[in-house]
């Protein structure tokens, strides 16, 4: 029944139109064309449709189309498909590059997990930071946004899977998460690494959302950016670099760093670059990141 289901849903390539282009405006998320495009879209989408008794996409998108930011049923469809893959200490390299960071800062150190998905990145920032932390270091703070509010909720309760609990390196899931009893244990984040995490939601193709208390001195925006046009995703950056400070970390996902140099940034490994400390005379900022931009999104 479910299959038959899924297979009238994806012979409405007129709804699946309107759908992407619902998906395009609101994130800047642009689905794959063609059966590809579809059989992602149907396969995310199906419960929602069936919840509300519809038999086609074109159907669902005029449900969707007038609803405003915010309602529940619009961000049930925006979160259903946003990527929320995600891992503790996923590329490790980069954390190795937010301890270092770490170690120079002189005042209160903050951090920009830009698109923090159920919270493993901002767990894996807080982990990083506490341990690595000495009795007279600076404090830190960790901003951990992302689009959709359901894997947000998820970080703010921080209870994940014995499964994911053994992606965190013993002495650091000993140290800070507390394992339930039962056939089915959980592990629960401890208030040590709470407490420096402060969850928002943002979208970041709206720079009205970005944060406001001042700049970071690093920003990690990973594997997101792969999944936004060429120009939004010029957008997004340049965003990011107005909230970082002179000399601060721009930490993006290998797959979308490619060949980029971000112009005047200096380029510290295959994805981790630093913005300058002050620019240089004669010298514009703007335009060359715009053109490295360009030229990795083809």
């Amino acid at each position: 029944m479910v299959t038959r289901s899924i297979s009238r849903l994806q012979q409405d390539f007129e709804g699946f139109q309107q759908l992407a282009a619902l998906l395009l405006r609101w994130t800047g998320i642009r689905l794959p064309e063609g059966m590809q495009g579809m059989v992602l879209l149907t396969s995310r989408i199906q419960t929602l449709i069936a919840a509300k008794a519809m038999h086609s996409l074109r159907a669902y998108a005029a449900v969707l189309a007038p609803l405003r930011a915010g309602h529940p049923d619009r961000e049930a469809f925006v979160s259903a498909l946003s990527t929320h893959t995600t891992s503790f200490f996923r590329e490790s390299v980069h954390f190795d590059a937010l301890r270092e960071a770490y170690h120079r800062a002189g005042d209160t150190f903050k951090v920009w997990s830009a698109a923090c998905s159920s919270g493993a990145e901002a767990y894996s920032m807080a982990m990083t930071l506490e341990s690595t932390r000495r009795a007279a270091g600076p404090d830190f703070r960790i901003l951990a946004t992302d689009v959709a509010e359901d894997v947000l909720l998820e970080g703010v309760r921080g209870t994940i899977s014995e499964a994911m609990a053994q992606q965190i390196p013993a002495r650091l899931r000993e140290r800070y998460w507390t394992r339930s009893a039962g056939s089915e244990p959980q592990w629960t984040a401890g208030s040590a690494i709470r407490k420096n995490i402060r969850w928002s939601k943002v979208n970041l193709m709206d720079r009205s959302q970005y944060p406001r208390e001042g700049t970071f001195d690093v920003i990690f925006c990973r594997n997101v950016l792969i999944y936004f046009e060429p120009e939004t995703t010029q957008r997004i950056i340049e965003g990011l670099a107005s909230r970082l400070k002179p000399g601060g970390l721009l930490i993006l996902g290998h797959a979308e760093s490619g060949a980029m140099t971000l112009g005047s940034y200096a380029r510290l490994g295959s994805s981790v670059f630093r913005k300058p400390e002050q620019l240089r005379p004669g010298h514009s900022r703007r335009q060359p990141l715009l053109q490295e931009l360009l030229r990795s999104a083809e």
